[in-house]
């Protein structure tokens, strides 16, 4: 229970926090972008951001990528 009571707090506090982040930083860049469009890119960060938490739940450590 708690567990799960701690995931969904960090689910939706992470996509506000990437929301405002994201927007911020194209403010910065003097973009003007819709609202749905920086939706589109925080979902897209947050997708990733879920499946490395949930591997890092399970495995207890983080394997980066190498790029």
């Amino acid at each position: 229970m708690e567990t799960t009571f701690k995931f969904s707090f960090i689910e939706v506090f992470n996509k506000k926090a990437l929301y405002m982040k994201v927007r911020e930083i194209l403010a910065l860049s003097n973009l003007e972008v819709k609202t749905p469009k920086i939706t589109k890119i925080a979902d897209k960060l947050y997708k990733i951001f879920k499946d490395n938490y949930i591997f890092y739940i399970n495995h207890g450590y983080y394997q980066f990528k190498k790029v």
